[in-house]
């Protein structure tokens, strides 16, 4: 289930039906490779990838026929496509953190690590999120 779709259904939403089942705008960062898709293009992605069914029954894709529009939803999304990256680089990181691990520079993995933590005190949305750099 996609992000946008579980999203959906958090907000009480259930005559929607999401053709693409992927996340709005993938955002990759792969060593120094990053893409980085804008809210914009996830809110353009959102209104061309959901179809509606109306009370009356009627099937729509018109973004001004959306029950719920990008402004609500997209807040939400941003914020979860951040920590699921977020939980990835702790994730690709947890080996730093064995009792068998030695490391010479222990505290910059500390700090790296606390950082990813805080990251949603500072940053609400993937599409803005400055990441901290991983110890080398």
């Amino acid at each position: 289930m996609s992000t946008l779709e579980k999203t959906l259904k958090e907000l009480g939403y259930t005559n929607f039906r999401v053709l693409i089942e992927d996340d709005l705008c993938n955002y990759t960062k792969t060593g120094v490779t990053t893409y980085k898709a804008s809210s914009k293009e996830a809110e353009l992605h959102y209104y061309n990838i959901v179809e509606w069914t109306l009370d009356d029954g009627t099937v729509t894709m018109s973004p001004s026929a959306f029950p719920v529009g990008y402004d609500i939803v997209g807040p939400i999304i941003e914020l979860k496509m951040l920590r699921d990256e977020r939980n990835k680089l702790l994730q690709k990181s947890d080996w730093t953190q064995s009792r068998d691990v030695k490391l010479t520079n222990d505290d910059e993995w500390i700090l790296y690590r606390q950082s990813l933590r805080d990251i949603t005190n500072s940053y609400s949305s993937i599409f803005d999120v400055v990441w901290p750099t991983e110890p080398s």
